[in-house]
């Protein structure tokens, strides 16, 4: 198993709005950590690149701000 592979970890996760769960990643790749972030429900996937010295609080925290924003852009379209 590769170093970036067996830094990955998956997290709970609340959306903004604490209505909801969703399910956190972080994969880190040398100074930076892919974090993703999936709905359970819909499915829906999101992804951003953060520096590794930024805290998981914070990843977390853009990261559902993220997936807040495509689901309701989806939501839009119908």
């Amino acid at each position: 198993m590769s170093r970036a592979a067996s830094a990955a970890q998956a997290a709970p996760g609340r959306f903004a709005s604490g209505e909801r769960e969703a399910i956190i990643e972080f994969h880190r790749v040398g100074n930076a950590v892919k974090v993703s972030a999936v709905d359970p429900v819909s499915m829906t996937e999101v992804s951003i690149v953060a520096p590794a010295t930024l805290g998981q609080r914070l990843m977390s925290a853009n990261v559902l701000r993220k997936l807040d924003y495509v689901m309701a852009r989806a939501a839009e379209r119908g």
